[in-house]
Formats: C-alpha cells, sequence, structure tokens
C-alpha cells in the first residue's frame, strides 16, 4: 500500500468510519486544522485525496484556502515536510551521481548560473522582439498629423513592414530551433 492509499474500502468505511464533517469552520479548529495537517503530512494526500476523504472536491479545498488563512497554514504545514522530504530524495540523487536529479537541482536552486541555454536565448529574442517594437512606436509617434499624408502612410508601411519581418524572423527561428531537435525540458513553478 502506498502513502495517501486509504486503508479501508468506501463499503467497509462507511460501517467503521464516522463522517468527517464538510464545513469549513470545522476545519478551522484545533482538531480540524490537526486532521488536515495529518491527511498531508504523515498519508501524504494531494487536494484531491484529502476533498475525496472529507467528501468535497478539490475546487473547495481551494477556496477554503483562499478564504482562510488558518486552513492555508495548515496545509501549507503538511506539505511542507513532505515537500522537505522529496527535496532530501533529490538531493540524495543527485550527490549520487544521478545527473538528471543534479542538472533539476542546479537549475531550480542556481537559475542565474545553471539556467539553460535555451531558456536564455528564448528571453534575448523576447528582449530583442520588444525593442523593435519600442523602435516602431517611436517612429510612429514621430509622424505628427501636420506631416504630409503620404509621407505618414509610407513610413507607417515601413514601420509594418519592419514589425512583420521581425514577426516572421521569430517563427523562423522558432521552427529552425525546434527541428534541430531543441528542447530545454524547462520547469514551470
Amino acid at each position: 500500500m502506498e502513502k495517501g492509499e486509504l486503508i479501508l474500502s468506501n463499503e467497509r468505511k462507511k460501517d467503521i468510519v464516522p463522517k468527517l464533517p464538510k464545513k469549513k469552520d470545522y476545519y478551522e479548529t484545533i482538531e480540524g486544522r490537526n486532521l488536515l495537517t495529518y491527511f498531508y503530512r504523515d498519508l501524504m494526500m494531494t487536494d484531491e485525496q484529502v476533498a475525496n476523504e472529507i467528501g468535497i472536491s478539490s475546487r473547495t479545498i481551494r477556496n477554503w484556502r483562499n478564504s482562510s488563512s488558518i486552513i492555508d497554514k495548515a496545509i501549507e504545514v503538511g506539505k511542507a515536510h513532505t515537500d522537505t522530504l522529496v527535496e532530501n530524495s533529490l538531493l540524495q540523487q543527485a550527490l549520487k551521481g544521478n545527473v538528471n536529479a543534479a542538472i533539476y537541482w542546479l537549475q531550480n536552486r542556481k537559475p542565474d548560473k545553471w539556467r539553460s541555454q535555451a531558456t536564455i536565448d528564448r528571453e534575448m529574442h523576447k528582449l530583442e522582439l520588444e525593442r523593435k517594437e519600442l523602435e516602431n512606436k517611436k517612429l510612429r509617434n514621430l509622424v505628427s498629423p501636420e506631416d504630409n499624408e503620404q509621407s505618414t502612410a509610407q513610413i507607417l508601411a515601413i514601420a509594418d513592414l519592419i514589425n512583420e519581418s521581425v514577426q516572421d524572423r521569430a517563427i523562423s527561428d522558432y521552427f529552425e530551433d525546434t527541428s534541430k531537435g531543441g528542447n530545454d525540458n524547462e520547469q514551470d513553478d
């Protein structure tokens, strides 16, 4: 049996285990907070598992956390313990020579030094696009309504062509990178 897995089947549980309260107020009491912490820390349950155990939806858990700092703190305390166990396990794997674990650890702990080149390239490209867009806006702002309409149209057309060229280049670079097998395995936070 894995951590977080319920010991009793739902049929047996109905007969033996009393139903848990479904009201938020209960989980703001000491007993309720301890129960939440127990679910997350000792049983290493997920939000979905805890919600199922209580008989509510995982959305309700999220709503309770958003509206009650007491419930949020109880859940955070429980999850912090599990997170620490996972961090320690990852560190142990990295120290044993697991290259993927080491890279993941370093990229998340020291992103300024270990950030993947693909991430840096993507950020540089984004900054370059933003710079060119600002240049286009400056060009457009230089043209006043008093200027010749034909000159205004020509300058705006040139600015649009530059903008299209920048966008085409961005798309071209993206497909060129992906066709070369560029995959940075970036993790979301």
